[in-house]
Formats: C-alpha cells, structure tokens, sequence
C-alpha cells in the first residue's frame, strides 16, 4: 500500500477514535481486530490492538495490546496487557479485569474493581473504587463524584477536581484535592492538600452539575466542608483551605503539621474585599471540573497521536514551530473560509433538495438527503474538529516542546513529558480570564495552519520519477 494511502488512513482513525472521545457518541471504528459483535470469549488470545464497538461490550478474554471500546455499557473480565482506552454510559472493571498499562475512561458511570498496573485517567459524573480496585500508579479524576471503598489502593498520588470525594480505601503517596465537599475515611501515606473554598456557600450540591445532561447518573450529595474521621489517618502533612478552621479537631489523623488557609476573596472595583457570593461553588465546580474535561481529552487526543501517528504529527508541529506567524496567517484563512462556507453549503444544499425533488418527483431526494447530507455532516465535523480540539493539541505541543528545550534540554525528546506539560500549562491559561480566551485563539490559529499545511504538502508532495 503506498505511503500516502497510509498516512491517510491513520489520520482519519485518529480523528474518527477522538470524535468518538469528545462528544460522548458510540460509533464503530476500525482496527486491526474488530469483533463485530463487540464481546471477546473467555480464553480467548489477541495478539494485536483490539477496537470494540457494540451496545454492550463484554471483553472476558486476554489482550497482547491497546484495547480502545465504546458502548452503551462496557465490561471487562479479562486481561489487557497495554493501555485501555474505555468509552461509554457505564463503564466496569470487575475484580477480575487487570490492565497492565494504563487507563484512560470517560463514562457517565465508571467502576472499578479490577486492578490497573498504571495510572487512570477519568471523567464522568460518578466514579467508584471498589474494595478490590488496585491502581498502581497514579489517579486522576474531574467529574460530580468519586468514591473510594475500603480495600482499595491508589499507589502513588491522588489528583481531583470534584464537588465530592468520599475516601475510605488508600492512598500510598500524595492526595490533592479541589471539592465542594470531602470526606477522609482511609489512609493518605504522605501529604494531602484539600481545598473546599467557601464551602457553606455550596448550598445546592445538585446544581453543581446542572450545565450538563446526566443528572440521573448523581450518587447522593454530601455536604459540603471536610470532614475527616477517627478512623482515617494521614501520614505527613495537611494542608487545607475552608472558611472554617478545624485544625483541632483534624489533629488526631495527622501525623504530620496541620497548614490552614483561609480561601482568597474576591475584590470589588472599589478595591474592598468582599466574601464570595451564594453560588459560587457551582462556578468554582464548572472550572474545576471543565478543566479536569479539557485536561483529560487533550491528553488522550495527544496520546492517540503520538501511539498512532509520531511521525506525521512531529512534521506538523516543526511547521508550525519554523513560521509561526506565516502559520496563524494559514490558520486564520483556513478557519474563515471554514465558517463562511458553513454558512453557505447548507443553504446550497436545501435548494438543491427542493429542486432534485421536484424534477425527479422525489425520487433522488432519498439518495440526496441520506449520500450528500451525511458526506457534508462527516466533513462538518471533521472542520470542527481540526479546529476546537487538534489545533490545540498542535499549538500546545508546539509550545512545549520550544519550552522544555530550553528548561529542561534532558527531557527535550520525551514526546509524553512534552504533552504532560503542554496540556497543563494550557488548562491553567485557559481558567485565567481574558488571558485564557486569547491562548486558545491564538492555538487555534496557529494548530489550525500547521494542520493545513502540512495536509496540503501531503497533497502535493512530487512523485518520484524512477529513471529508466
């Protein structure tokens, strides 16, 4: 097959696998193996990467690969030996699920109860560790809930933005915390940092959630403010940000130094510092958890390119890096016409309907509606795609890797510590007003002009003239 047909067909499965990712929607992908009823026999051996795609999805047998499934509900018995990548309404590692890699999973309901050799990267409305879940690595998680039973493991550090977290398993390292509410009923092995802000101002947990569908999926709310109980134990420090100091009574679990912090105020244009307002917890709820959003779908967009597509994605990113300026001019082109003809192509497109109907008596308004419809829909989306989600990851990466060359020359060429950084100092410029509108204009711009020039270069790339 020749090198163009190649690289085509591994852009379009990434943006297909990511579409898939960023809008919640089940649809079916291609791989190098694809069931197609969407369920793997017990005893049954993979020697590849597996793609499943059904309404429910059953994997009860062994993987030698990357597992990426979607479905209405997802389950897996078996074993994994590599990354999973789990997409779904109800989402299940069961107690006999082990995955060697690492986890990345995005669900209105996320269970686990199996173990995972790496780290889990999770969003959903409600995520529950149960009492034989065993995360070897690190957790992160943004979503309403998460809940940890007793008996089970994170074994590193613990990251979440949350309105609740009810803890009662543990932590071997670190636990950071952003929440409405928090309840401490395990161990955390070193340090733990919980910020609850102004958590009597939470006065309607429900409506922390309400921007989004899905309210159905809530576990009971809890109240808000930290409450941490005789049983639990923290082995170093604490460090925790409420309007109410209860470092008397947090005294007992800790071994370590108690740091309280009262949380910031909000200043008036006059220059008084006034308390925040009631329902400010749902705000700081919404930028707590979009950014655990925006976090999550850029890491597993940039990790889907960097497994599926390197070297084609490098190439983007050095053009970008060579002309930045003659790269944001290309972008603000691309994204101008995009727009206009998104006004324009419909329009067209409805006439053309009403006059193929009337010549043909309806007879190719079938054919048109359903070929050409879905064809300009698919293409749609393919533009807002490239320019909402893969032109940021392009301008970020970009960015990262021109920063840690200079900070850190000994992690220039580790492609994951580039997207780690990128990714993170894009979600903090992007919860910064004004500032975070820009960063993303301006990512926009230039990822959406190196992504067209390099498809252009592709397009007209010179054959070879093999001499006689």
């Amino acid at each position: 097959m020749p090198k163009k047909s190649i690289l085509k067909k591994g852009w379009l499965m990434a943006i297909v696998l990511t579409l898939v990712l960023t809008l919640t929607v089940v649809s079916t992908v291609n791989a190098a193996e694809f069931p197609s009823d969407g369920t793997i026999a017990a005893g049954k051996v993979i020697d590849d990467d597996v793609f499943l795609s059904a309404q429910d999805v059953v994997m009860d047998g062994t993987v030698n690969g990357m597992l990426v499934a979607a479905g209405q509900t997802v389950t897996i018995n078996g074993s994994v030996h590599g990354d999973a990548l789990l997409m779904g309404e109800t989402v299940t590692l069961t107690s006999s699920a082990v995955i060697d890699g690492n986890l990345f999973t995005t669900a209105a309901t996320v269970i686990i109860d199996g173990k995972v050799a790496g780290s889990v990267f999770g969003g959903s409305a409600a995520a529950e560790l149960k009492d034989k879940a065993a995360v070897g690595r690190n957790l992160y998680y943004g979503g309403y809930s998460l809940t940890t039973k007793t008996g089970s493991l994170v074994g590193t550090d613990l990251f979440t933005g949350a309105y609740q977290a009810i803890l009662s398993g543990s932590v071997t390292r670190d636990a950071k915390i952003g929440a409405g509410a928090i309840e401490l009923n395990g161990s955390i092995g070193r340090n733990a940092v919980f910020n609850v802000g102004h958590d009597q101002d939470v006065h309607n947990p429900e409506a922390w959630f309400s921007f989004t569908p899905g309210r159905q999926y809530l576990p009971p709310a809890i109240p808000a403010g930290i409450r941490i109980s005789s049983n639990a134990k923290i082995n170093g420090n604490l460090t925790f940000t409420s309007d109410a100091d209860q470092s008397s009574t947090f005294k007992p679990s800790t071994s370590g130094s108690i740091i309280y912090q009262t949380p910031v105020p909000l200043e008036t244009g006059s220059g008084r510092q006034v308390r925040v307002g009631r329902g400010s917890g749902s705000l700081l709820g919404f930028s707590l958890f979009s950014a655990a959003q925006r976090f999550l779908t850029l890491l597993i967009l940039g990790a889907l390119a960097i497994w599926l597509l390197l070297k084609p994605f490098n190439k983007t990113v050095e053009k970008g890096i060579q002309k930045p300026l003659h790269t944001a001019g290309w972008g603000f082109v691309v994204i101008s016409v995009g727009f206009l003809a998104m006004l324009v192509i419909p329009i067209t497109f409805v006439l053309m309907a009403i006059l193929l109907g009337f010549l043909s008596l309806g007879g190719l308004l079938f054919a048109w509606l359903g070929v050409v419809g879905s064809a300009i829909l698919l293409i749609t989306l393919a533009f807002l795609f490239v320019v909402f989600s893969v032109s940021k990851l392009i301008a970020l990466y970009m960015a990262s890797k021109w920063l840690t060359g200079h900070l850190f020359p000994k992690s220039a060429n580790n492609v994951w510590v580039i997207l780690f950084v990128g990714v993170s100092i894009y979600v903090l410029l992007t919860m910064i007003p004004v500032i975070g509108w820009l960063a993303g204009l301006a990512a926009a711009l230039v990822g959406t002009g190196a992504f067209w020039l390099t498809v252009r270069n592709l397009r007209e790339k010179p054959r070879k003239i093999v001499a006689k």
